[in-house]
């Protein structure tokens, strides 16, 4: 496109040499130049927003593809490119509506498809990543990643025979697909073929691979030798995964001692004194109450979320951050910024039904519907630490918490592969996965000692011995009538998306093979029980030490 800057120089051109040499600062310097002279040329806007995107500068490069891929000259390039810099912000939701719009001006563009299918998997909306996949490889049949994606869809909602299919198809295009080859050994473990998915695994760490996907082939890798009854070496493959997986923490935005300041934070806001009297004040205004689901990480919650959410009177919301976003809006609902619980004492009734009301109004962005008369709940494991928050806002919403072997729960958090956040990457490091259970834990005795709220303590092990017994009580606690339906919550795995590590799990009845996992690992796990001993008594699990 023509137009000039600085006495005749081309300034997009000049923009797009100097982003094709790979000099991203000079190329935005002369895009900002190009921009300010030509503001209506979206394929400049476009150019400056990848500068952006390229250095690191997403909330500013969200603005330049934004203006880009509004402008009737915009191109689904802009669209594309909006897409993945919401995903590099983990913004799934937008960015599905970026490829949408993006293919609504070019039905046939390939990254709006593979990006589309990529958030879809991302928000664990199965059942439309594989229609959006489904129909991008009608148009591009020999896509290997497409059909890689479509494999992961289908092995996510338990359809493992179609997944294999794809994925050796995928595979078959492209012989060197790493994610497919992963996909391909998770599908094998999952089918009980556990030599065929070692030797997968075992090629896969054996080549050049991203830390991301050797810290997940580690895990499983360590999930298959573990089922082998080869405990040392699935330990040694946990901690290789794991120290893969650390190697890619940017200190700068990750902090491991976070989750301690902001625990310690909530145990001086939140106590009998500052709390009294919350209960008293809730509002008379018809505002429904959730039912929260809490506990540490891998505790159990998953498998109690599909167990109620197979009930026809309950709505499950697969771990959306509900609370953490009422609560990072407080200062702005309520008008003042809050630094300690004594600030949440003097609130008006109207305030308080403003925070409660848009508890819901969030529940429909994040969750959807509820159906009229179901029970929503809002299950997120380490919403525990926030519970002081529930007290003034919905002081008679029932809470159940989770309860396991800490040394089980320890364990399990260490072997799984999570997407890093400032909690669980502590979880990369076996004693540090046990100081934060031992942080989280006093909180919830703390909270348990004043808390008005009617709450449920369920042992997971309890639930796995007797499960009828135990759902009849839970579903009581929340107020909805036996239904057998509970007890086959593994027949509509299928339907119900699960976007958690254990999501397998739901598709299988309950099993036992999970309790007292620990003892296979008493060596490893030596440095760590003594932190945990306090809470192995406190719990009822002393009987189990020996």
């Amino acid at each position: 496109m023509e137009g000039s800057v600085n006495g005749g120089v081309d300034g997009k051109g000049e923009a797009i040499a100097l982003f094709r040499a790979g000099d991203l600062e000079g190329a935005r310097r002369a895009c900002r130049r190009h921009c300010a002279e030509s503001p209506e040329d979206a394929e400049g806007w476009l150019l400056l927003g990848l500068c952006q995107r390229g250095l690191g500068e997403r909330q500013e490069a969200l603005l330049s593809l934004r203006r880009a891929a509004g402008m009737d000259a915009g191109s689904a390039d802009a669209d594309a490119a909006l897409g993945r810099t919401y995903m590099d912000l983990f913004q799934f939701g937008p960015a599905v509506a970026a490829f949408q719009a993006g293919l609504s001006k070019e039905a046939d563009h390939q990254d709006c498809h593979h990006g589309l299918g990529e958030a879809l998997l991302k928000l664990a909306r199965f059942r439309e990543a594989e229609a959006a996949l489904r129909e991008a490889i009608a148009l591009f049949p020999d896509s290997a990643h497409l059909r890689a994606q479509l494999a992961a869809a289908l092995e996510q909602m338990h359809r493992l025979d179609e997944a294999r299919v794809e994925v050796e198809g995928a595979l078959a295009l492209h012989p060197g697909h790493l994610q497919a080859a992963l996909l391909l050994a998770r599908i094998d473990r999952r089918a009980g073929n556990l030599e065929a998915a070692r030797e997968g695994l075992e090629r896969i760490l054996a080549g050049e691979s991203s830390p991301q996907l050797r810290a997940a082939a580690g895990a499983d890798l360590g999930k298959v030798l573990d089922r082998m009854g080869r405990y040392s070496e699935a330990f040694a493959a946990f901690e290789a995964g794991n120290r893969a997986l650390e190697a890619t923490v940017d200190r700068d935005k990750v902090d491991v001692d976070h989750i301690f300041h902001v625990i310690d934070n909530r145990r001086i806001c939140f106590d009998a004194n500052t709390t009294q009297g919350w209960a008293a004040e809730e509002p008379d205004d018809g505002v429904d109450s959730p039912v929260l689901l809490v506990g540490f990480s891998r505790s159990g919650t998953t498998l109690v979320e599909q167990v109620l959410a197979s009930h026809p009177g309950a709505a499950a919301n697969d771990e959306q951050p509900l609370l953490a976003r009422l609560v990072g809006e407080l200062p702005s609902l309520l008008g003042r910024p809050l630094e300690t619980g004594w600030d949440l004492c003097d609130v008006a009734p109207e305030a308080l039904t403003r925070v409660r009301r848009r508890y819901w109004e969030l529940v429909g962005e994040m969750v959807g519907p509820v159906g009229e008369g179901q029970r929503l709940l809002d299950k997120l494991p380490l919403n525990i630490i926030d519970l002081g928050y529930l007290l003034r806002f919905f002081p008679r919403a029932p809470v159940v918490v989770m309860i396991r072997d800490p040394r089980d729960v320890c364990l399990s958090c260490f072997m799984q592969s999570f997407h890093l956040n400032q909690a669980n990457v502590n979880f990369l490091d076996l004693e540090r996965t046990a100081r934060l259970y031992k942080a989280v834990m006093e909180l919830w005795m703390h909270y348990r000692s004043f808390i008005t709220n009617p709450f449920f303590e369920l042992r997971y092990e309890d639930l796995v011995a007797d499960p009828e017994g135990r759902a009849r009580a839970l579903l009581e606690f929340v107020g909805l009538p036996w239904d057998d339906r509970v007890l086959r919550f593994y027949e509509q795995a299928g339907e119900h998306e699960v976007r958690t590590p254990s999501y397998s799990g739901v598709a299988s009845p309950i099993y036992r093979q999970a309790v007292g996992r620990w003892r296979s690992y008493r060596g490893e796990m030596e440095g760590v029980l003594d932190t945990l001993s306090q809470f192995v008594e406190a719990f009822g699990y002393a009987e189990e030490v020996s």
